[in-house]
């Protein structure tokens, strides 16, 4: 038996992801649509991460599983001692990408990624941000949209330096908020802003003025 064990993590090491080989951990997932409807049959893959990409082909064929008719998914492996990556996919639902995971990320033996929702293209609408500046001594500090929204690459790394984004895809038909932070260069203040907006079935476009 401790000579299989051995053979599948140098199986499992040679794919592309080093596994301690005596930890086994249980990951869980449960899957809905925009309509809070459990989605079977969603896949997820496990894969190496190298430089916040997903590698694929390469440990996709080792751990896999597809989530049952309540739209929940556990998949028990061993616990990898590197950066890896899970690629969930499935023929009817735009795909995601979790990527950056560490042993850090996965403390104990089990770890739960919670809800995803699995999104259509025609479920979604695009919200586009536009700055339109018009004092060179303040900037936009950081964007915050409160929606229900759609993101196909899901990082657990913290980034060093914060980049605010101003294209998101949104669930189409919702009321969603904007939370955004202009900083003074000046003297470094910072002023909070808050807009309640809606969006419908089509591109919304949306400037902020500073």
């Amino acid at each position: 038996m401790k000579k299989i064990i051995i053979l599948l993590v140098f199986i499992l090491s040679s794919c592309g992801i080093p596994y301690d080989g005596e930890t086994i951990i249980n990951l869980s997932f449960k899957f809905e649509d925009k309509n809070a409807i459990p989605t079977p049959n969603i896949e997820t893959s496990i894969s190496s991460d190298f430089n916040s990409y997903v590698v694929y082909n390469v440990d996709d064929d080792v751990y896999n599983k597809k989530s049952d008719e309540n739209g929940r998914l556990q998949l028990k492996m061993f616990k990898p001692v590197s950066t890896f990556a899970i690629h969930i996919n499935s023929s009817s639902y735009l795909s995601y990408d979790i990527i950056n995971i560490t042993a850090d990320t996965i403390q104990n033996y089990n770890f739960d990624f919670g809800t995803i929702t699995m999104f259509k293209l025609e479920d979604l609408a695009d919200f586009n941000i536009t700055p339109n500046q018009i004092n060179s001594n303040k900037i936009i500090d950081k964007i915050e949209v409160v929606a229900v929204k759609y993101n196909n690459i899901i990082d657990f790394s913290t980034p060093e330096v914060y980049y605010p984004t101003f294209n998101y895809s949104l669930k189409k038909n919702q009321n969603f908020t904007l939370k955004y932070t202009i900083k003074d260069l000046n003297n470094n203040s910072k002023q909070n802003f808050i807009e309640n907006l809606s969006i419908a079935n089509n591109t919304l476009y949306h400037i902020i003025t500073y």
